[in-house]
């Protein structure tokens, strides 16, 4: 956390295990937890500051691991490997995928980079090793390396509406100023300061070597996601960003763009009312591709392609059945709860990870599902919002449930679409 040593910030554990929360230790394995910001500031202000037309946040993210893949039969490799059609990858652009195991369920949620020399997986730190291991076994005679970068680079991201601006606005040149302001979703470039932008990449001028940035719109605002040599994290994080404890101020940006720094809590309320589902928060190892939902399932799986890993299983899924669960949007009836000092956490006062969806308002009512994520929807006037994982029974469009709290019963409205902002 040497990033946030002079900051107010608010730390806590993010583990393979539980993915986040205080009491995340060592797993079986001895992984020892990554230590996430969860706030800087007071998590409305970062939220707003994400929101607002002129201004973004940066966010740090030790959580997130890369890999190269070189070699010149690396594309037809994958392709052979993961769910996602690779034959007509272009560089600069950026696909999402999974890597299935033998029963096709997931071992790894990946964002596909093509860079010029190389491709960069990226994925949560935790299965980084594994994916790796896990994909040599099927190499025999091709010219494909896989390469952990993770300790000698380091995650960014910027989510806003002017991220594109500030990023921009810190380019060494015009040519690297115009691949920034124009990245689109799904597009990649590589800049000399090491930034990148919704689907896509790109790079900046910070006297660093090479950075990598795509763009994956996320919370549903332009986001920028950055892979940075690690020693220039900390200047890169710093130049794009403002601090309220340093008693810097929009005058002092030449842009005029305020981009805070801030946490996981104002990240997460966004990308929940995106509806962007997350690996080992919302789905996980134990989870079959189908099971995600539609627009995650197209996003990640092609049906046209050949023979990959895992894939008699999706395509008997495809073909013949539909899975027993499936990721869901649940809108709550109720108002957030009565008395809660601060509004963006009134989530934490009701309904959270792991609370039962029930199929009736009455004791004893049959578990149908759980929930996996849930925040309070600012965009949706306060509306309370979660992702569940319930029982394809209950998982088509209008279905009516309810999520147990304590000993209260919320009801609540599925939706199949995950994402409930923008509209």
């Amino acid at each position: 956390m040497e990033m946030h040593e002079r900051a107010a910030a608010l730390v806590s554990p993010f583990s393979l295990e539980r993915g986040g929360g205080e009491e995340a230790s060592p797993d079986a394995a001895g992984h020892e937890p990554v230590m996430v910001v969860e706030a800087i500031e007071p998590v409305e202000i970062e939220y707003a500051a994400l929101r607002r037309s002129a201004s973004a946040v940066v966010l740090d993210r030790p959580e997130r691991g890369a890999i190269e893949v070189r070699g010149s039969d690396r594309l037809d490799f994958l392709n052979r490997m993961l769910t996602q059609e690779l034959r007509a990858f272009e560089v600069g652009t950026v696909r999402r995928s999974l890597w299935l195991n033998r029963k096709g369920r997931i071992d790894a949620d990946l964002t596909l980079v093509n860079l010029p020399d190389r491709l960069l997986m990226e994925t949560d730190v935790f299965a980084v090793a594994h994916t790796i291991r896990t994909l040599r076994e099927f190499v025999f005679a091709e010219d494909v390396e896989f390469v952990d970068v993770s300790e000698r680079t380091h995650r960014l991201s910027l989510h806003g509406p002017a991220a594109a601006a500030v990023l921009s606005a810190i380019a060494p040149d015009a040519t690297e100023k115009e691949a920034v302001e124009t990245i689109g979703h799904n597009r990649a470039a590589v800049l000399r300061a090491g930034v990148s932008g919704r689907g896509g990449v790109s790079a900046a001028k910070v006297d660093a070597p090479p950075g990598v940035v795509w763009r994956t719109d996320t919370t549903g605002e332009i986001g920028l996601e950055l892979l940075v040599p690690v020693e220039a994290a900390r200047t890169l994080y710093e130049a794009v960003s403002v601090s309220e404890s340093s008693g810097r101020g929009s005058a002092d940006r030449p842009d005029r763009h305020v981009v805070r720094r801030a946490g996981w809590h104002a990240y997460n309320i966004a990308r929940l009312e995106a509806g962007t589902p997350l690996f080992r928060f919302d789905f996980g190892t134990t989870n079959l591709p189908h099971e995600l939902g539609r627009e995650t399932l197209a996003d990640r799986v092609s049906f046209k392609k050949g023979c990959y890993l895992g894939q008699e299983v999706v395509a008997r899924m495809e073909s013949l059945g539909h899975p027993k669960q499936r990721l869901v949007s649940l809108r709550l009836d109720s108002a957030p709860a009565q008395g809660v000092a601060d509004p963006l956490h009134a989530d934490l006062a009701e309904v959270r990870t792991g609370c039962a969806v029930v199929e009736r308002d009455e004791p004893g009512a049959t578990v149908v599902g759980a929930v996996t994520s849930a925040s309070m929807a600012p965009m949706l006037g306060g509306t309370t919002l979660a992702l569940a994982m319930v029982r394809w029974s209950h998982a088509q469009e209008g279905t009516r449930v309810w999520v147990q709290v304590g000993g209260a019963r919320l009801a609540a409205t599925v939706r199949e679409r995950l994402r409930a902002w923008p509209v």
